[in-house]
């Protein structure tokens, strides 16, 4: 009974770390306990976010932070202020504030997100972004095409040409709420406030 025991408290503890780690992939829980069945549907209903390691090279993390940096001192001394809240926020395709050696440089890291999701979390693209009756309802309400009344939802045959992210990112498939994707750069007291995207 004793070694059933720990047994079973093992068994437990390996299911807590599946649950909420995958191979350099952390959930973050931002609830007491979230309910979602899936990783795809903890993040549909704002239960956790996710932690991605390793993404880049402590090399590329160095230059892109400090294009950041580079950027934030631009922005500070052309306003004299340091930006509100002390938070620099950049859209990367921002031509004025990087040049393609950094849009590339941040693509490639987003490229690496991309694709530790589809490795180790395919449940994400079938819960956000793969096209069905709810798709809609699944875009950003900043985008481009937000302000379309009847906005056509994509055709079935997106989900067989683009069967994962990457595929919809390179496509040109996936939709971005207004100045996405962006860098941000933080100084104290600088702060990410709670906001939902769309």
């Amino acid at each position: 009974p004793g070694s059933r025991d720990v047994d079973g408290f093992v068994g437990v503890c390996r299911a807590v770390d599946d649950f909420f780690e995958k191979d350099g992939i952390e959930e973050v829980p931002l609830t007491d306990e979230p309910e979602g069945a899936t990783v795809g549907e903890r993040l549909r209903r704002g239960e956790v976010v996710l932690r991605v390691e390793n993404a880049c090279t402590l090399d590329d993390c160095n230059f892109l932070y400090g294009k950041c940096t580079e950027t934030f001192e631009k922005y500070r001394a052309f306003h004299g202020r340091p930006p509100t809240n002390g938070r620099g926020r950049f859209a990367v395709a921002d031509s004025e504030a990087f040049d393609f050696d950094v849009v590339s440089n941040a693509e490639a890291v987003f490229l690496n997100v991309l694709d530790a999701l589809d490795a180790k979390m395919p449940d994400i693209y079938d819960q956000l972004f793969a096209p069905g009756v709810d798709w809609v309802a699944r875009q950003p309400t900043t985008g481009p095409r937000s302000n379309q009344m009847d906005r056509p939802r994509p055709d079935e045959s997106l989900s067989q040409r683009c069967p994962t992210l990457r595929d919809l990112y390179m496509a040109g498939e996936l939709e971005w709420s207004e100045g996405e994707p962006a860098m941000n750069l933080y100084e104290a007291p600088g702060l990410f406030g709670a906001h939902k995207d769309h």
